[in-house]
């Protein structure tokens, strides 16, 4: 698709998604995951250098500087740039909001340890499985690599919603990592990574993302048997 059919998708896109995205805020009455966000303590803050450390590493292992190199000097910048932002809103208020919340409110029912951590887990393996239906048109192992960076980028927003208490910055961060080309025109993956790298630097960041839920978990439940405040303001 080129010129004006592909901003007419790009512009249907954002519309569709801002829509969705409306109507999923409306079903769960807010974007927050608790009344305030979590008190970060000292442990919290060190583990939190160490995830942003595994986010850089996974963002130009994944290709992100020269991805948006091409984009800037792309003809189709501004389809490009609406197709990532509605992809951003659909897909977060999708999973990171419906999946997510979906998953916390059933652990919470069932009283389940770890709600943070398992709901985070389930709702990126969803993210990451959806990822599948590329291979129409794509390579089939280039796919499944993109399946794994797809679970283990979903974790990471799991990681950031809790952390910010909304979806604002996970959106914003879903739409840096769609504006490319390959988003606006819909094709699949091709290039076939090494499976090391992608087990390596994918793999690390997934376990920096669980161990910070975990942790996460940990402070809650270990507040909530206390009776101690666990939430600070904002």
């Amino acid at each position: 698709m080129y010129g004006s059919q592909l901003l007419t998708t790009a512009i249907f896109i954002f519309g569709y998604s801002v829509i969705s995205a409306g109507l999923v805020y409306w079903s769960l009455g807010s974007w927050k995951v608790f009344q305030k966000r979590v008190r970060v303590t000292a442990p919290l803050k060190l583990w939190t250098w160490v995830l942003a450390g595994a986010f850089v590493i996974f963002a130009f292992a994944a290709q992100w500087p020269a991805m948006f190199a091409v984009t800037l000097h792309s003809k189709a910048i501004l389809a490009t740039t609406l197709i990532a932002v509605g992809t951003g809103i659909f897909e977060e208020s999708l999973f990171r909001g419906t999946f997510f919340s979906v998953f916390m409110a059933n652990m919470q029912y069932r009283s389940r340890s770890y709600q943070l951590t398992r709901s985070a887990i389930y709702s990126s393996i969803i993210f990451g499985l959806i990822h599948l239906t590329n291979v129409i048109g794509g390579n089939l192992q280039a796919v499944l690599q993109q399946v794994v960076y797809a679970m283990a980028f979903g974790l990471f927003l799991c990681v950031i919603r809790v952390m910010t208490n909304t979806l604002l910055w996970v959106i914003i961060i879903h739409t840096v990592a769609d504006w490319a080309p390959a988003t606006a025109t819909g094709s699949g993956p091709t290039e076939v990574s090494s499976w090391w790298l992608i087990v390596g630097v994918f793999g690390l960041l997934m376990l920096v993302s669980l161990v910070y839920l975990v942790k996460v978990d940990r402070l809650l439940e270990r507040s909530a048997n206390l009776g101690m405040p666990n939430e600070q303001g904002g």
